[in-house]
């Protein structure tokens, strides 16, 4: 699948269409919120007021994440 730099996407939208996987190679959604947490996937947090955080993740900050840490070239 082609990530669309101007698109919102969801942690589980990106885990679950496997656009970053694991250590392992595989889809795995606490490992996209950890890397969001931890600041180095670049996320929007639309909580607003909420309990539980509700984060979107720009295409161009998903492609930057693989070209830094996976070695994307695409």
């Amino acid at each position: 699948m082609e990530i669309q730099p101007d698109r919102l996407y969801s942690p589980r939208e990106i885990a679950d269409l496997g656009l970053i996987k694991n250590t392992r190679g595989t889809k795995d959604y606490n490992f996209v919120l950890e890397i969001i947490s931890r600041g180095v996937l670049n996320a929007t947090d639309f909580t607003f007021g909420k309990k539980i955080p509700h984060y979107k993740v720009l295409g161009k900050d998903i492609l930057e994440y693989k070209r830094k840490y996976e070695g994307y070239g695409g």
